[in-house]
């Protein structure tokens, strides 16, 4: 989860193989934090 439009890190972390590659990104570009609904919605 990361604010921001890209998923730079998430794609960095891709990248150096930290992270499985089925892994998932939730990110999102503006000042509005992410509300805790949002992110269990996408974990659910």
């Amino acid at each position: 989860m990361e604010q921001n439009h890209s998923g730079q890190l998430y794609h960095h972390l891709l990248a150096h193989k930290a992270i499985p590659p089925s892994a998932e990104s939730l990110a999102r570009p503006g000042p509005l934090p992410f509300r805790p609904a949002e992110i269990t919605a996408h974990v659910a």
